[in-house]
């Protein structure tokens, strides 16, 4: 029991589907109760159609308004700032924790001070390796995945070292979250949480896997619904991180690279998510940020 320890969960919600809402409000609930911690659980609804108020039962929790849909990365720190808990667990409204997660969650950020700690993210017992790897160029990342997958399925340590912390389920001190932003505004949805695990590792903050902290996550879940916003998103994320990241050659690179793979999967087509209409909306991003080091943020 962690009586004098206050967590409070902050999660952003945008039409978000109400029995999976509910599921992760349900488990958060259970494990306050579980673990004898105290604290609030935060929604910041981005303007969604419906008021979440509406939808879920969220009487004993603390709902945000936003006025306009203000992207993931702001509402995330208008919930953060907000809080006056002593940590908070960032999650997102398709996951669910166990009945002991927040004391998992605890117990790593405890042997490992001033960090930033990602839960155990997994579908069907499979873990998302996505969320723990930072990559800039799609070949790269489609040669390290199933590699990095099978290593990640093999731990048994209670903690790893990984490169990125997934804002799914992030958890850290208050103050040092507020620290760091925590997210940086100009992402508007994706990339946030990659950008943010670079800015704090060349601080020299440990990233830290919690591997016992089992988050399961039903990933993607607006894909479907908002496929063309995610792409596009999604484009505008990856351009902007390495414009921030690395040097102009890589920069340019990446988007030559985004172009071609963009390209090829719409006439090829394949297993992704994404359908040929959607996948085309990132070339809306790459024209507009051509060769700059620098675009306004993207906006739906």
């Amino acid at each position: 029991m962690r009586s004098s320890v206050t967590v409070d969960v902050v999660i952003v919600c945008f039409n978000s589907d109400p029995e999976l809402l509910q599921a992760c409000t349900d488990s958060i609930a259970a494990s306050y109760r579980s673990c004898g911690i105290t604290g609030s659980i935060i929604l910041v609804d981005n303007a969604s159609d419906k008021p979440v108020d509406d939808t879920i039962d969220a009487s004993q929790m603390q709902v945000l308004r936003m006025e306009s849909n203000v992207g993931f990365g702001r509402a995330v720190n208008h919930g953060v700032e907000c809080s006056t808990a002593d940590s908070v667990l960032l999650l997102n409204p398709d996951a669910a924790i166990e009945s002991d997660g927040l004391t998992r969650f605890l117990d790593a950020a405890d042997h490992h001070h001033h960090s930033l700690v990602g839960g155990w993210l997994h579908r069907d017992g499979r873990v998302q390796s996505d969320a723990y790897m930072q990559w800039d160029f799609s070949i790269s990342r489609a040669r390290r995945r199933a590699g990095f997958a099978e290593a990640l399925a093999g731990v048994d340590e209670d903690v790893v070292m990984v490169d990125k912390i997934c804002g799914g389920a992030l958890f850290a001190d208050r103050g040092l979250l507020t620290e760091l932003g925590p997210f940086d505004p100009r992402f508007f949805l994706y990339g946030e949480d990659a950008d943010l695990s670079r800015r704090a590792a060349a601080r020299g903050i440990p990233l830290v896997l919690a591997r016992r902290a089992s988050v399961s996550h039903i990933a993607a879940s607006s894909q479907k619904t908002y496929g063309r916003l995610v792409e596009a998103a999604r484009a505008d994320a990856a351009i902007r991180l390495t414009s921030y990241h690395c040097g102009r050659l890589t920069s340019y690179c990446q988007r030559v690279e985004l172009t071609l793979v963009t390209l090829l999967g719409a006439v090829a087509g394949g297993a992704s998510s994404s359908s040929r209409g959607a996948r085309l909306a990132r070339l809306g991003q790459l024209w507009r940020w051509g060769f700059k080091r620098d675009a306004e943020p993207f906006t739906p």
